[in-house]
Order: structure tokens, then C-alpha cells, then sequence
């Protein structure tokens, strides 16, 4: 697992338990350095795993 879907899910249930209705997030997919959290699944994939796995329709 990637440490920045580490940080989101922490953060999902944080805010989960307060309610909050959007996380943000600050990616770029335009970074060609090779970095996994800039690749496109890579930004899309924490979406579809809180959605699954909390029922949170972020």
C-alpha cells in the first residue's frame, strides 16, 4: 500500500466521525517523475477504496 492511501484512510475515519462531507486532496497527474501517487490510478484508487470499504460517497 502506497503511504499516501495509509494517510487517506486515516483521514477517512477521522472525518467520518466528524461528519465532514469532502476530503481533499492536493495530486498532480501531470508529474512524470515516476512517483506512484502521481500516476492516474494512483488518484483515482482512494476514491473507489473508501467508497467500498466505508460507504462514503466522497
Amino acid at each position: 500500500m502506497e503511504i499516501n492511501h495509509l494517510f487517506l484512510s486515516f483521514m477517512a475515519i477521522y472525518e467520518q466521525a466528524n461528519r465532514a462531507q469532502y476530503i481533499l486532496t492536493a495530486v498532480s497527474g501531470t508529474d512524470f517523475s515516476g512517483y506512484p501517487g502521481c500516476r492516474e490510478t494512483s488518484i483515482k484508487l482512494p476514491h473507489v477504496m473508501l467508497y467500498l470499504a466505508m460507504n462514503l460517497n466522497l
